[in-house]
């Protein structure tokens, strides 16, 4: 989603005291790793200038989740600045589903709500399993019912060959960009 000065309009003016009206977007190009965008506002008659960056998920880089950009745009929040002559990040922000901006900055931690599940964890089903000798019927099914589930979740293939080339990473490492080429990627 490309940030717009009526979704960043009401954001600048909340949170920076941009004048009502003034809040001007313009795009500053694209480089390897996404998009940059010069927000420029007015606070009492003084011209503020920001920048919006944007990450390319679908440049395989190690960007391929909105986790992995949200990760990348704390860590430059929380370093940015720190070395001598370093622009400093101000903010780093999220757009909902309905398009509103706003600020997930000033987390020293993060949580997620989810729904309640019961019953057993599969892990219960594979400890127990892999501490059998033999496998009586009822292991069989439920060995049958978690590869049934696999086979169900595994089936639909993205064309996404980035995507392939990250579950190389995340089962080598971390799944962060690499510093040049690994050998282990061809």
């Amino acid at each position: 989603m490309k940030p717009t000065a009526e979704l960043l309009s009401l954001y600048f003016e909340n949170n920076y005291g941009a004048s009502p009206g003034s809040v001007d977007v313009s795009f500053i190009g694209s480089g390897s790793h996404g998009s940059g965008f010069m927000v420029g506002f007015d606070i009492g008659g003084v011209e503020k200038r920001l920048i919006v960056k944007k990450l390319d998920g679908r440049v395989g880089l190690g960007h391929d989740y909105t986790s992995d950009r949200a990760a990348v745009f704390i860590q430059a929040r929380n370093s940015y600045g720190r070395l001598p002559g370093h622009v400093h990040a101000t903010d780093v922000l999220a757009a909902g589903k309905d398009g509103r901006i706003f600020s997930i900055d000033g987390g020293a931690e993060y949580y997620l709500v989810m729904e309640e599940a019961r019953g057993r964890s599969y892990f219960s089903d594979l400890d127990e399993i892999g501490g059998k000798k033999r496998l009586d019927a009822s292991d069989k099914a439920r060995i049958r019912a978690m590869v049934s589930y696999l086979a169900r979740i595994h089936s639909k293939k993205k064309a996404q060959p980035g995507l392939y080339l990250r579950k190389l990473r995340d089962t080598v490492g971390h799944g962060e960009m690499p510093h040049g080429r690994p050998r282990y990627i061809r």
